[in-house]
């Protein structure tokens, strides 16, 4: 279980670090007499959209130049001294182009300079804006500059702006407006610097966040139990930064969720995933110029402040460890912030839909204010925590409130675009992100409701949790259990099935071999059921079949000396190398000797292809004991695959296999118990979450959402996935970065030691002599139709190329399509009958 953890923990810190995203927003001429204002986004928009604008640099006490904006008025509100200020902060990974990019009439930046206020708007230090130090380069590789969380935000950058604006305007007390971290930020300033309290007229927070024991995000659940493995090995990797504004990601907001993409529900669900779903309120075709501005950058320390205070429940400073604690505080554990100190008259704005801001939690910090205006809840009971800077009425449902309440109040900007999501398809991480989410929605958001259910204090599942043999016996079909030992002591197990309820078994029957893919399992084949699963057509069509089970997935997990929950364990030194080369051949002697047979037929998916090619290849004389080969969506060959997870990882394929290995973790996504509970509350037809568990498969292998039988998704989690080694992983990202199919990459040395070469040979599929029928989809992103092709013309006996006449057929439909019985498999069956 705790490789599980880590893997996962380390694959999203990847996904993090080298996500992307964003999109391009429209621009306008600026306007006459606006050539000096800086080109930026925040100034881009207020100028486009005819509003003055100033921009001002103050320096905190500790060194960092913060950016500010100011819109003092417009040309139907013209500049004037006396002015009311109101000064707005965003919040995590956001910046001061929040308040603006929903443009007049609806920005909250706008609606109070229409209502006669002077605004400001903050930027807080390490977003796109304020990006600087007087001694530290925010750029360099061990840099002070990152040395911060939300915490220095509330004593340093709010005090420092405050008081410049003040000092600027006049004034000697403002309105504040914050949302989320700026909310944060702020009970940290007024607790431990009381003396601005009196600064402040009135302070509204949107979706405040202090306490958070209560939150229902999935992605703050999955990272909180492991934050200090993930600041350990951010700090190990000397990444101080977290989600950076850049080019990539503007590109990738634009390519993916615009309105023409097919992409745009899944940027939309992954939003709604971060903080709470509530569809009609987000405008998705503003989504593009939404994430060009977001995230803006953050420090990691940012992201693990807030993690250790879901984790203990308190509003506290920095938790640096016992020692430095000790240093710093003068205690082991770091101290409360003092809220009983916050004088300034602040109004709680919350949601019941909030998954960042949870109503009970809201309430904590209000009955902990001294000078609470009070509780203001939005009315539409699926508000979330976007929404209140998103929504598409946060006019109507927030904003007037504060005007006819006479609160000189505005609304939140951007807040937790801690969604890093945006993305670009090619060679950015916006698939590691999706990578993140279905660890999150699978597993790790329901830690706390699998203890739940564990004491006794949850609800228990349906029975969907039933693999290969127990599906097969509850299906009627008899089944016997196998077992084989490998060349190099791997112990795997097969299912047989030697016949059904029309089909008795008996002597003599022509065997049919059928193999997994990546992180799959026997289950594929019988998952669908009876008339449906390919295992059970094939004994319904009389054949004897055997269903086998790669090294390492959840059937297959012994060897004869090497135990593979152990810490530095040689287990999962393997590849599909390995399972082609000793897997295949072990398991088709077994099979063909217990039936007294000398030949049978081979079914593979996906990686069930790669490592039939590769005995083929290297151990040619298995080619006379197959009848015919059957490839559902073969893998060889990757170049021109369109999968955004594997074109995400191939470019860091050697950090993510150092990191892995200096971590001990050489276990993918094994199979757990909250995997199975994760798909069952997530992913049933009553779950909120089954098209995100949906869109996350389409993610992955293509979309085609009229063969995905959604009530099948808990079963398909139950069993799926069934777990790899991470070296299977780093294979075919190799395969798509030289884009040759060839042997597993060591290195220079390691490939001189092995193969003689600094460079490892290609396998020779023109020793490939077995009929092979190559089936393939139009829409298949793992095995793209080019690299199919060049398959088929490497290899000497192709039966020939058999496309799916579905044109939106994808990978997983090879397996889980509804209809893959009459568009393949009958067809699949028919070519085995002719080669008996």
């Amino acid at each position: 279980m705790a490789n599980h953890y880590h893997t996962a923990i380390a694959l999203t810190v990847v996904a993090i670090v080298g996500m992307v995203s964003a999109a391009a927003l429209p621009r306008s001429s600026p306007l006459p007499g606006a050539s000096n204002v800086p080109m930026n986004y925040t100034a881009d928009i207020i100028v486009r959209d005819g509003y003055f604008l100033e921009q001002h640099q103050v320096t905190t006490a500790d060194g960092y130049i913060l950016t500010m904006y100011r819109i003092p008025g417009s040309p139907a509100n013209p500049i004037r001294q006396g002015k009311n200020v109101a000064f707005l902060m965003h919040g995590l990974l956001s910046s001061s182009a929040d308040y603006v990019i929903s443009g007049p009439g609806r920005a909250l930046a706008y609606l109070l300079v229409d209502a006669g206020y002077d605004v400001w708007l903050g930027n807080a230090r390490g977003n796109t804006h304020s990006r600087r130090h007087i001694f530290h380069d925010p750029d360099a590789r061990n840099t002070n500059f990152w040395d911060f969380s939300w915490h220095e935000i509330g004593y340093f950058d709010l005090p420092a702006m405050i008081d410049y604006a003040l000092a600027y305007t006049g004034h000697t007390s403002l309105h504040y407006a914050g949302h989320s971290q700026g909310t944060t930020s702020f009970f940290v300033m007024a607790s431990t610097r009381p003396d601005y309290n009196k600064k402040i007229r009135s302070m509204h927070a949107l979706a405040p966040v202090a306490f958070m024991s209560n939150l229902r995000s999935p992605f703050v659940r999955a990272f909180a139990p492991f934050v200090d493995q993930l600041e350990w090995i951010m700090n190990m990797l000397g990444v101080n930064e977290f989600l950076p504004s850049n080019e990539m990601m503007i590109l990738g907001g634009q390519r993916l969720c615009e309105d023409e993409s097919p992409f745009q529900e899944v940027c939309a669900n992954v939003l709604f995933l971060i903080g709470g779903f509530n569809s009609p309120q987000l405008n998705r075709t503003m989504i593009p110029a939404l994430l060009e501005n977001a995230p803006a950058g953050a420090s990691v320390n940012q992201l693990v402040h807030y993690a250790q205070g879901y984790n203990s429940g308190r509003f506290r400073q920095y938790d640096y460890g016992l020692t430095l604690n000790l240093i710093r505080y003068g205690s082991i554990r770091p101290p409360d912030y003092p809220l009983h100190r916050v004088t300034a008259p602040v109004a709680l704005h919350f949601s019941d839909n909030d998954w960042l801001a949870a109503v009970s939690d809201v309430r904590e910090l209000h009955s902990r204010l001294s000078n609470s205006i009070g509780l203001f809840r939005v009315s539409d009971p699926r508000w979330n925590h976007l929404d209140f800077v998103w929504g598409i009425d946060a006019n109507t449902f927030l904003y007037e409130r504060f005007y006819k309440a006479g609160l000189a109040s505005w609304h939140p900007a951007q807040s937790v675009q801690y969604h890093c999501f945006s993305m670009v398809v090619s060679n950015s991480c916006w698939a590691l992100l999706a990578l993140a989410s279905v660890v999150a929605l699978a597993q790790a958001s329901t830690i706390r409701d699998v203890l739940a259910y564990r004491a006794g204090d949850g609800p228990q599942p349906t029975d969907i949790s039933m693999l290969t043999a127990e599906i097969i016996t509850n299906d009627g079909y008899p089944v016997e259990e196998h077992q084989v030992t490998t060349a190099d002591g791997y112990v795997l197990t097969m299912f047989r099935i030697p016949g059904g309820p029309g089909n008795p078994p008996r002597e003599g029957k022509n065997v049919a071999f059928v193999q997994h893919g990546l992180l799959c399992s026997s289950a594929d084949w019988v998952i669908l059921g009876p008339g449906k699963a390919l295992a059970y057509m094939l004994v319904d069509a009389g054949y004897d079949v055997w269903l086998g089970n790669a090294r390492g997935n959840t059937h297959s997990r012994r060897h004869i000396f090497h135990d593979p929950d152990a810490r530095n364990t040689d287990f999962w030194d393997f590849s599909w190398h390995e399972i082609g080369y000793f897997d295949l051949p072990a398991m088709i002697d077994y099979a063909l000797q217990h039936t007294g047979q000398t030949s049978l037929q081979y079914a593979g998916h996906s990686q069930g292809t790669t490592s039939f090619f590769i005995m083929t290849s290297l151990r040619p004389e298995y080619n006379q004991r197959i009848r015919s080969m059957h490839a559902l969506a073969p893998v060889a060959f990757m170049s021109n695959l369109r999968s955004p997870f594997v074109r995400a990882f191939a470019p860091f394929v050697d950090q993510i296999d150092w990191l892995m290995r200096m971590l001990g973790v050489n276990e993918f996504l094994p199979s757990s118990d909250m995997m199975t509970l994760g798909g069952q509350m997530l992913c049933q037809d009553e779950a909120r979450f089954q098209e995100v568990c949906a869109n996350v498969l389409f993610l992955i292998g293509g979309f085609n959402s009229p063969q995905l039988n959604r009530t099948m998704l808990p079963a398909i989690l139950a069993n799926t996935p069934a777990g790899a080694s991470v070296n299977q992983l780093v294979h075919y990202a190799q395969g798509y970065n030289s884009g040759r199919f060839r042997q597993f990459d060591y290195g220079l040395t390691l490939n001189l030691i092995r193969y003689g070469s600094i460079r490892p040979p290609d396998y020779p599929l023109d020793r490939v002599t077995a009929p092979v029928a190559l089936h393939y989809g139009d829409n298949d992103w793992l095995a793209a139709v080019s690299d199919v092709r060049q398959l088929h013309s490497s290899i000497r006996n192709p039966i020939g190329l058999f496309r799916v006449s579905d044109p939106n057929w994808n990978h997983l439909d090879f397996t889980w399509g509804i209809d893959a019985d009459t568009l393949l498999y009958r067809r699949v069956i028919s070519f085995m009958d002719r080669y008996n």
